[in-house]
């Protein structure tokens, strides 16, 4: 798993753009130009009056923009006023058009409209805009659009049935492959890549295993291990991280054999020799192993994580 890291003044171009669109889907449907402040206004109210029942202390469109911390705070508070007797749970319900179907939404509820809301939102747009390209949850999986279609997913990291406030909320959606955000579905995890908060280096790290004494002549007698605390542990447990990377021994095989044949004086060597060819060290080892291994371009390529860690184990000066 890798944080999502994002410039801090495009990031807030993106919510600035984020927020309009989002104001233009709360009101969507026959009304008036003319009377589109007024019908935008009374969403607005009624859902802010729900919040201040709740004790929340944000806005309607505080929230829509707000950082993860923002978004923790105040479901740190939804949940506690179960304990106060401040009803603000919402489960499945029976669909009235179909009684034999049940139907994830939130029924009788302001929060409703913010539910389905998130059904309209131009989800190519947003990727795009993101530029996220790989999975943050497994850093396996390649995520970028093709075309007016995507191999992207946005997973509620809080599931909006049981917390609808934040169906809109920028920070709350994670562009994901499809294996994570479907092994997920509504299981609540821990850690968010949008969690400036955590350090997500230290807290998992990705070693081998052999198996035999023939491991480099045959990958099947390598495991992949990975050591993670148990803050993340719900993550790498609910997504079945250990599963995806049990096929990747053979990757990891080829970077123990590079790692010997171009340790850090072939290294050395080739930047003395080919200045003119490479900018710095860390673009030869890029182009050497395949792979980014600074940790602000992990999101890059996947399987960038893995790569840095077990060039780390093997000795190579990154």
């Amino acid at each position: 798993m890798i944080p999502i890291k994002i410039e801090t003044l495009r990031f807030n171009k993106i919510k600035e753009d984020y927020l309009q669109k989002v104001k233009t889907l709360l009101i969507h449907g026959g009304t008036k130009e003319e009377n589109k402040a007024d019908a935008l206004k009374q969403v607005y109210n009624k859902i802010n009056g729900e919040l201040i029942r709740l004790e929340v202390d944000h806005t309607l469109e505080e929230i829509i923009v707000a950082d993860f911390t923002t978004l923790r705070e105040i479901k740190d508070k939804l949940d506690n006023n179960q304990y106060k007797g401040i009803d603000c749970v919402y489960e499945v319900y029976q669909d009235s058009k179909n009684a034999n179907s049940k139907k994830r939404c939130v029924k009788d509820s302001v929060f409703e409209k913010l539910y389905n809301t998130y059904d309209k939102i131009d989800k190519k747009w947003l990727i795009d805009e993101l530029k996220i390209t790989v999975c943050p949850y497994c850093n396996r999986d390649f995520i970028n659009n093709r075309g007016n279609s995507t191999s992207a997913q946005l997973d509620h990291f809080y599931p909006r049935s049981k917390y609808p406030i934040f169906a809109i909320s920028l920070c709350n959606l994670i562009p994901s492959c499809y294996a994570c955000n479907h092994n997920k579905r509504e299981k609540l995890i821990d850690i968010s890549p949008y969690d400036n908060e955590f350090d997500f280096d230290e807290s998992i790290t990705f070693s081998y295993h052999p198996i035999s004494e023939n491991y480099l002549n045959d990958y099947t007698q390598l495991e992949i291990t990975m050591k993670y605390n148990n803050e993340i542990s719900n993550n790498i447990k609910y997504m079945g991280i250990k599963d995806g990377y049990k096929i990747h021994t053979d990757y990891v095989q080829e970077i123990i054999k590079k790692a010997e044949v171009y340790n850090n004086d072939q290294v050395q060597e080739f930047l003395n020799n080919f200045g003119e060819l490479f900018s710095s060290k860390e673009e030869i080892l890029r182009i050497v192993f395949a792979n980014y291994i600074d940790e602000k371009e992990l999101g890059k390529r996947p399987l960038a994580k893995l790569t840095k860690d077990i060039l780390i184990e093997l000795g190579v000066d990154i």
